[in-house]
């Protein structure tokens, strides 16, 4: 039990986050955990103050952290009168918190949402409603015939990918072999997104069956000897990829060359053990030789790995981005490049001058050299912890035979504009002596 004195001071401290250095990002939002769960506690006495607190937030029409926290406490609580206020908040386009979150606390409510989904969709049957009902349906922990019925007549209706897929799942949730024949067809999808959700639609439905599974499976040849041919094939190519990596002759030399290495031998093995964890995962599953607790174990790995590699890539994006440009984006402050006469084949000259110039300005640099079968291009990248880089890339100019291209890009965040133009200056500067064509 709780005054109403308690509850509002209790809320108020909800609102602990909702300050400029939060939203600025200088210090990090935390749940305030205590006076959430002590409203929990107060229950169903507390939820009519909650939802005065979530209408005003509506009203305001302001980004804040506090409505996240409400919502969550309403789903513990599971009060029917908070539904009419969480379903208008189910799309809201300002929140900051995910919309699942939302979903998942209408679904704790129980059953009773179902009858007030499918009133509300007879009176206003738009696509975003549906979706609504399906999310919410999809989260129910108990069966129910009406929102299975729901879900097999929208599939039916609508070609909407998203429909789709959250009608396959909610009828994966609610239904019983009887809809086994509608999951199948999915099956032959050319979609391989939804023959995925198809097939863990059935998984679920057939989880006390696991023959009837793998005929199914067997059928579609989602297992058997042509799964394994395919997945041997694409397993033996990340590896060769890896191996090609570690022979590479084109590797970082000068400066702190031993550092970006390392670095780059971490991202691609990372890269093909995150890729490869995933697919063993997938196969493991469809076999059947993966219980669901092991399954989540091993995604728990692959999510930490993911994390890290993420971390790893935001610290080093300019390095990694040398060897993968096709998959690393890199922050660039400017990018610019001038062809220069009579510099090709390249000189030593220049590329110590490049050095210099970094290192005096308290730069570390290394450089990677390339052989393109018929000339070779070079990068050098220049780095002040983590935060300030440069890379210098040379080549060939195409179709002159003694011009070569110099391009600077200038990356990271750490940047003034006053900085950026007096790196650019002193760069240029330094070939000033030599005729370029811009």
């Amino acid at each position: 039990m709780g005054d109403k004195k308690e509850i509002k001071e209790l809320i108020s401290f909800l609102h602990k986050n909702d300050k400029p250095e939060v939203y600025s990002g200088s210090i990090d939002a935390k749940e305030p955990m205590r006076f959430m769960n002590r409203l929990v506690e107060i229950g169903h006495e507390a939820v009519p103050y909650l939802i005065d607190e979530l209408k005003e937030y509506k009203k305001e029409g302001e980004e804040r952290h506090y409505p996240e926290y409400i919502i969550k406490i309403l789903g513990e609580i599971g009060d029917i009168r908070a539904l009419d206020i969480l379903s208008k908040l189910v799309n809201d386009k300002i929140a900051l918190w995910d919309v699942d979150i939302t979903t998942k606390s209408i679904a704790k409510i129980g059953r009773e949402v179902v009858p007030f989904y499918l009133k509300k969709i007879k009176k206003t049957p738009s696509e975003e409603e549906i979706l609504h009902a399906l999310w919410v349906f999809e989260g129910l922990e108990e069966k129910d015939s009406d929102a299975l019925k729901f879900a097999k007549e929208i599939l039916q209706q609508y070609k909407n990918f998203d429909i789709k897929q959250f009608a396959i799942e909610v009828i994966g949730i609610h239904g019983s072999q009887k809809e086994v024949k509608i999951l199948d067809k999915y099956m032959e999808s050319d979609d391989e997104d939804l023959k995925d959700i198809a097939k863990n639609a059935l998984k679920n439905i057939l989880k006390d069956n696991p023959a009837k599974i793998r005929d199914i499976l067997t059928k579609h040849k989602i297992i058997g000897s042509q799964r394994c041919e395919s997945f041997g094939r694409k397993i033996g190519q990340e590896f060769n990829s890896l191996a090609f990596r570690y022979s590479q002759k084109e590797k970082f030399h000068g400066g702190n060359a031993s550092e970006l290495n390392e670095i780059i031998r971490e991202y691609f093995i990372k890269k093909v053990l995150i890729k490869s964890l995933y697919e063993l995962n997938n196969f493991g599953k469809d076999e059947g030789l993966i219980s669901q607790k092991n399954q989540d174990k091993i995604l728990d790995v692959w999510r930490e790995l993911y994390r890290e590699q993420e971390q790893h890539i935001k610290l080093y994006s300019d390095v990694i981005s040398i060897f993968d440009s096709f998959h690393i984006n890199i922050i660039s402050q400017s990018k610019e490049t001038h062809s220069f006469k009579g510099i090709y084949p390249i000189p030593k000259t220049i590329f110590k001058k490049i050095k210099d110039l970094f290192q005096d300005k308290g730069f570390e640099t290394s450089q990677v050299d390339y052989n393109h079968f018929f000339h070779m291009s070079y990068h050098i990248i220049a780095r002040k912890n983590n935060e300030k880089g440069c890379i210098v890339y040379l080549t060939k100019t195409e179709g002159k035979r003694i011009w070569a291209d110099i391009r600077l890009e200038i990356t990271g965040k750490e940047w003034s504009s006053q900085e950026i133009k007096d790196i650019q200056n002193l760069f240029w500067h330094q070939f000033d002596d030599l005729k370029n064509l811009v």
